[in-house]
């Protein structure tokens, strides 16, 4: 029988969500952004700007955003609750500290254990004031964080690890008081902030390994005739139904269109595309949006090589896929081989210990999976799975997500210990999975 296409709309891109409220407000431009992510992490984001006096609007699957400039932002009445995010707690820190006025980041339990020191330090260094809380046994720190905002200094440092979280921060802090900051030693990382910052005509350059942002002593505005955009479709939420459409057998062909296929975040699509069946994974109709690559993907069912997935991942490409080792450790349980990821200690500090939790995901199917100090090894079992499976996601969506995209592909049950914490990235992942059909 012959497998039908089956058209799948992904929502918009997370990190761009984030950043397209966090640079219009701080721009003098309006701007509408379309398909705009609405899930727990980017409204929270929404929210803070509104308390610090930024117009927002709210329209179904649309914002629109009126910028008061660089140093337009008001003093808020409360603490400012990121809830589970950490984009927006850490590139905040860097917008804030740089702000006329004092504030408090604070989030929920799982932020309160978000190491924030690799920020603090730097930051530090440009003349930030933050008090920080501090835990036994631990020489870092942690939210909430007390923010006392003042005019800062230029900055030179030399990034100590692969993070678009604290390069984005310490760029935001320098834009925001109007000094240069060059970051040497820039190991590649997600570049959207980069790519939308040049959106906004923001003078940002990068040589090699640094980048080099010029003093910004005016305000900006949005480089283009057109005030409405079209923000990409996630890749880290469509890599759950690429995954999907690769192990399952029973799952009709899936096409997912306008997908963000930035280089520094599509990495597992490359690394996927090596492992499977040539022709199982196909990418068309490419074009931009909002300086952005995009295109739409097609993905059938394959076999998968874990030998081959493990000689994709190098200490580089890593960090461009760190969100998505959770579903490719599904997609290497339904392979055959080995699959083993190293360098990858930066899991350790997401929104669960993401070594550990997927290990334990993995189990909890029936797998074979172990945790080394940097990484996990995963024993490909060729599709064998539990018919009922029990999952603790730690309240983490895309541990939560990774399980019921290993259910659904074999028509499995999944009991989850919380569901709920999908809605920080992901709202509408259950009403996309359901309406894919199954065939006999």
């Amino acid at each position: 029988m012959t497998k039908k296409s089956i058209i799948t709309t992904i929502p918009g891109d997370k990190s761009i969500s984030h950043r397209a409220v966090i640079l219009t407000a701080l721009s003098k431009s309006t701007l509408t952004f379309n398909r705009f992510l609405m899930s727990d992490d980017c409204l929270n984001t929404i929210g803070i700007f509104k308390e610090c006096g930024i117009d927002i609007t709210i329209q179904s699957n649309s914002i629109t955003v009126q910028g008061k400039g660089r140093k337009g932002l008001s003093k808020p009445k409360m603490p400012l609750y990121v809830g589970n995010s950490g984009t927006s707690i850490r590139l905040l820190t860097g917008v804030f500290s740089a702000q006329d006025f004092d504030c408090t980041l604070y989030g929920d339990a799982s932020i309160a254990n978000r190491p924030m020191k690799r920020l603090l330090l730097p930051l530090s260094k440009m003349g930030a004031k933050i008090n920080a809380q501090t835990k036994v046994n631990s020489d870092d720190n942690f939210p909430p964080l007390s923010i006392y905002g003042k005019q800062l200094s230029e900055l030179t440092y030399t990034l100590p690890i692969a993070s678009a979280q604290l390069k984005s921060c310490l760029l935001l802090a320098a834009l925001c008081s109007g000094v240069g900051c060059t970051l040497n030693g820039e190991t590649p990382s997600r570049d959207h902030t980069e790519i939308m910052m040049k959106g906004f005509g923001i003078n940002i350059e990068k040589s090699q390994s640094t980048i080099y942002l010029k003093p910004q002593k005016e305000d900006f505005y949005f480089q283009s005739t057109s005030s409405s955009v079209m923000i990409p479709s996630d890749f880290s939420s469509a890599a759950f139904f690429i995954v999907l459409g690769l192990i399952s057998k029973q799952t009709p062909t899936l096409v997912l269109h306008d997908i963000g296929l930035n280089p520094t975040r599509a990495a597992l699509l490359d690394i996927l595309m090596g492992a499977t069946l040539p022709g199982s994974i196909t990418v068309f109709n490419k074009k931009t949006s909002l300086g952005e690559s995009i295109g739409s993907i097609e993905v059938s069912s394959s076999s998968i090589d874990n030998t081959k997935l493990t000689q994709s991942l190098t200490k580089r490409n890593l960090p461009f896929l760190i969100d998505e080792v959770p579903i490719l450790a599904v997609a290497a349980h339904f392979g055959h081989g080995t699959l083993t990821i190293s360098n990858a200690e930066e899991l350790r500090f997401k929104e669960s210990d993401r070594i550990s939790s997927t290990v334990e995901m993995i189990n909890s199917l029936g797998g074979k999976a172990k945790e080394t100090k940097n990484g996990l090894i995963i024993e490909g079992m060729m599709g064998e799975i539990r018919k009922d499976i029990s999952l603790n996601t730690y309240n983490d969506h895309r541990i939560a997500m990774s399980g019921f995209i290993a259910g659904k592909a074999t028509a499995s049950s999944v009991k989850a210990s919380d569901t709920a914490c999908i809605a920080t990235s992901f709202p509408n992942f259950f009403d996309i999975l359901d309406a894919i059909p199954e065939i006999n």
